[in-house]
């Protein structure tokens, strides 16, 4: 799962950097980097202890999604379409972390509501 997500990690850098102007590009890249990474690093260490696995999971889920948003920076229609698509993420994603920490899911009753 680690490896996986340094691949991702680093293809969406990449994807982000090289569709910017060479003075941009690095600012750009790492910024792509750490928004992909952080979820990912930190949904890997939510997995070490049992208590945090759904959250983990969560994490990760969120992380590879995020991923998908460097698309966007591409020059294909398909992809493009794809990553401007996958910019809707972020924000119910967000909100769902906030709602589910520490727990990792959604209580039912009164708390969902």
């Amino acid at each position: 799962m680690a490896l996986a997500g340094v691949v991702v990690s680093i293809a969406a850098a990449v994807l982000a950097a090289s569709s910017v102007a060479s003075d941009a590009a690095f600012g750009r890249g790492l910024l792509e980097l750490l928004v992909v990474g952080t979820p990912i690093a930190a949904g890997i260490y939510a997995l070490r202890a049992p208590t945090n696995r759904k959250f983990g999971i969560a994490l990760l889920l969120i992380g590879f999604m995020w991923s998908l948003t460097a698309l966007a920076e591409s020059s294909s229609d398909v992809a493009h379409t794809i990553g401007r698509l996958a910019t809707w993420l972020p924000f119910p994603c967000v909100v769902y972390l906030l709602l589910a920490f520490p727990n990792g899911r959604i209580d039912a009753g009164l708390d969902r509501a």
